[in-house]
This record gives C-alpha cells, structure tokens and sequence, in this order.
C-alpha cells in the first residue's frame, strides 16, 4: 500500500476509533444515569461484573485469533491485540470492518482479512438462531421473529456449500472485472477455503458457545443483586432475543433497542419489576459493551503500533 494511502487509513482509524468511544460513553450517559443505578449495588459485585465483561472481551478476541488462523500465521497475542483494539469501533454500524483494516497494518491483505471478521459474525448468527428455533417452540410471542430463520440457513448455505459459493462467485465474477476486483475475490474465496474447516469451525463455535454463556452468567449475577433469580433459559432468551434485535437495527451497538428489549422481557416473561430490570441491563450492558469499548480505545491509543509489531515478532 502507498506510504499516502497508508497515513490517510490510520487517520481514518483513529478517526473511527475517537467516536466510537465518544458514542459509548454518550449513548450509556444518556441511558439512564448508570450511577444512579450502580449506586444501588454492592461495589464488589459491580467489580467482579466488569471484570468478567472485560474477561468475555478477551476471550471474543481469542476466538477471533483462532478463525485468522485460517488465513494468516500471525501471532495469537497479535491479532487478539488487534480484535481488542478495534473494539470502540464495533459500536458503530460497519465497525467491525476496522479489524480487517487492523490485521491490513499486520500485512493481512483486505481479501484475506475480510473473512474472519466474517467468520465470527456468522457463527454468532448460527448460534443465535438455534437458541431463536427453541425460543419460537417455546415462547409464542418470540414466534414473530422466526422469519429470521431462513435468512441465516441462506446465509450458512452460501458460505458453507462449495457449489453455493461457486454460483455466487459466478455471479458476481461480470461485475468484479468492471472494477478491477477479480483478484480480490479470488483471495477471498482462497481464504474462505482455508477459514472453513470443519475442525476449526466446530471448535471456533464451540469457544462461541463457551463465550456467550459467560455472557448469560454476567447476566445472571447483575439480576441476583437486585434480588432476581430466573432459570437458565430464560436468562438466555433475555439475553439473545433483545441482542438479536438489536443487531439488526442501524443504531451502533443496539443502543436503545437492546435495553429497551431486555427490560421488556424480563418484565413480560420473568415478572421482573421494570425497575430492577433496567438497574441489571444498565450493569450488564456497561459490563459487555461500554466498559470494554473504553478499554479498546485506549488500548489502541497506548498500544497500538500498526505494521511496527511486525518488527518485534
């Protein structure tokens, strides 16, 4: 990449990265006076929350090191470095294109990088909507969202069937030529080849699985200390019901929709009293989302350095 091109991407980068961190703490701000809600708490208990959100943070970003592995030899430490710098940036709709912009500065090719960042979403995607077929069996009202379902089987057939992605490559190779992106489809599909082994996909969705009931405990110690105690699959349909919907809404992070969502159910299915609701989604949220977040700017501040770690390995 030329030395301009590459100065205007980390302008960029650190543009990106200042506001995702500003959105986080204005969004949270802005939520409902998280301290006047975390006053409430017992400090030991707020602590060890927010070390596990942090702790499910760098685990995520491990998860991330071991898709990558299917298309490049960096460093697990380095590219979990990279997952976690970027992660302000997740915040904001398209932000998580910043990873691939970081393993870029580490000598990932854009084609190449793509994919994990890609692979991870998806097999987010895929667990989210098995937990979404046993919530529709179970919950009628979560029936309204089961039109989800069909778009992600599409979603896993395209990605995961080789005749599939061959039509879509077929499809798209007329296109590609007019703007001079054939090459770059080719490293995707190479990568996509490499990232797409059964071995890796099955332990990468079981360190998924792993991750986010870490998540739904998190979860379940913010409801213990406002005197809330919910079985285990309700805590994960709050939990993956509202994230879902948030997802799929253009605010960064879901803010909003994810809370308002997650006090709706836990008052709806639980009988949580809608108080005691937004005091744990508020400690949950900061926990997973803006605390983390926070931690990722300055990490990329302090300790980012770009294609300079290449020098140190």
């Amino acid at each position: 990449m030329p030395r301009r091109s590459r100065v205007r991407l980390d302008l960029l980068l650190h543009a990106v990265v200042l506001i995702g961190v500003a959105w986080a703490a204005l969004t949270f701000v802005r939520a409902g006076d998280v301290a006047a809600a975390l006053s409430r708490l017992q400090p030991a208990l707020v602590l060890l929350v927010l070390g596990l959100g942090v702790l499910y943070t760098v685990f995520r970003s491990f998860i991330f090191a071991v898709v990558t592995r299917g298309v490049s030899d960096l460093p697990t430490a380095l590219v979990m470095r990279a997952y976690l710098s970027a992660e302000a940036t997740a915040l904001l709709p398209g932000g998580v294109a910043a990873r691939t912009a970081l393993l870029n500065q580490l000598g990932v090719p854009v084609s190449r990088g793509l994919v994990p960042v890609l692979a991870v979403s998806i097999l987010d995607q895929v667990f989210f909507g098995l937990v979404l077929i046993v919530a529709v069996v179970i919950l009628p009202d979560a029936r309204s969202a089961a039109w989800l379902l069909p778009v992600l089987v599409l979603l896993l057939v395209l990605l995961s069937v080789p005749a599939a992605r061959n039509f879509v490559g077929r499809l798209v190779q007329p296109l590609l030529a007019r703007f001079g992106a054939r090459d770059g489809w080719a490293h995707f599909e190479e990568a996509l080849r490499g990232t797409l082994r059964p071995s890796r996909l099955a332990f990468a969705f079981l360190l998924t699985v792993l991750a986010f009931t870490l998540k739904v405990f998190v979860l379940s110690l913010c409801l213990r200390e406002v005197g809330v105690q919910l079985p285990p699959s309700l805590l994960l349909f709050a939990f993956v019901l509202p994230t879902l919907a948030g997802r799929l809404t253009p605010t960064p992070g879901g803010a909003g929709v994810t809370e308002a969502g997650m006090v709706a159910f836990l008052a709806t299915f639980g009988g949580v009293a809608v108080e005691d609701g937004l005091v744990a989604t508020l400690l949950f949220r900061a926990a997973t989302v803006f605390v983390p977040a926070l931690l990722g700017g300055v990490l990329y501040g302090a300790a980012w350095r770009g294609s300079k770690h290449l020098e140190r390995t």
